[in-house]
């Protein structure tokens, strides 16, 4: 996965919790990194993410689904349980965001 296309969304996420705590208000987020079996995943960039499985947020209500992407070539979204799982989620998540900044990485359909 391109890092870039991760910390990005994170950091926005990161960012709108700090303004509206420093608002006094809640946290809005919880952000979780997952991956189709969990683990470690390596970064285009070489920097490992620890990240959860994504059959540890079966049951959770998911407000906003990102999906990072990765370069031409990269097998990223074609792992067969994390199609499934991102295609059986997106009808009950509110916003669904496919950030992949590289070179447009087409294989998971958010729509």
């Amino acid at each position: 996965m391109n890092l870039l296309d991760l910390s990005g969304p994170l950091q926005a996420f990161a960012s709108a919790n700090r303004v509206s705590a420093t608002e006094g208000g809640p946290q809005l987020y919880e952000a979780v990194v997952a991956s189709a079996q969990g683990g470690m995943v390596m970064t285009s960039a070489g920097l490992a993410i620890d990240t959860r499985a994504v059959g540890e947020l079966d049951g959770w209500h998911i407000d906003t689904l990102v999906v990072s992407g990765g370069y031409k070539g990269e097998d990223y979204g074609r792992h067969p349980v994390l199609k499934a799982w991102i295609a059986a989620r997106t009808a009950c998540v509110r916003r669904r965001y496919r950030c992949d900044l590289g070179n447009r990485v087409t294989s998971i359909d958010l729509n």
